[in-house]
């Protein structure tokens, strides 16, 4: 059965945050519309707990989601580790990367290929995960080029890359999840 939901993921996005003087990213599974208003643009989006990036977005009610490159380059490879391989709790993510500052805090990710900034209007708790939904208040196209997708992520990285960081992650929600059932 898993192997069906993972057809399910199609562009993983960088998440990033800001808040008290902290900036973090991480890897998202991916992102979609949360409205059919053109000219309110909403977005989704579904972070794990536990991780520093989904302390900030809910502590700041903003962030970045961004589009990576594809093709991955040395940089976008490079980010991908840092952001969904190591923890924020033991260093900056965003160290070595090019990054300014948006206009909501957020961290902009200048080697990307697009991104988004959003306040958070809802958020809905899962146990392991809180999907958060915020407005589009900028947007910018850094580069041309399609984004990129998991499966071509995973041509790229090491074998069992996702698997990295995943059993004390797994172990966290599902801890969660039994406490919420």
């Amino acid at each position: 059965m898993s192997e069906l939901v993972d057809e399910l993921w199609s562009l993983p996005v960088a998440v990033t945050a800001s808040h008290g003087g902290r900036d973090n990213g991480l890897l998202a599974l991916t992102a979609v519309p949360a409205t059919i208003v053109p000219e309110a643009p909403r977005l989704l989006v579904e972070l794990a707990h536990g991780g520093l990036t989904h302390e900030l977005v809910l502590a700041s009610r903003a962030f970045a989601l961004h589009l990576l490159r594809s093709p991955p380059n040395e940089t976008t490879l490079s980010l991908v580790a840092a952001l969904g391989l190591r923890s924020g709790r033991d260093g900056e993510k965003l160290d070595g990367f090019d990054v300014r500052r948006g206009t909501t805090g957020a961290p902009i990710l200048l080697d990307a290929l697009a991104y988004f900034e959003l306040q958070v209007t809802h958020t809905l708790d899962l146990g392991d995960m809180t999907v958060v939904v915020g407005d589009v208040v900028a947007a910018e196209r850094l580069s041309a080029g399609p984004p990129l997708r998991f499966d071509e992520l995973d041509a790229h990285m090491p074998p069992g890359w996702t698997e990295t960081r995943r059993a004390d992650e797994l172990a966290a929600a599902r801890k969660r999840r039994s406490l919420c059932s």
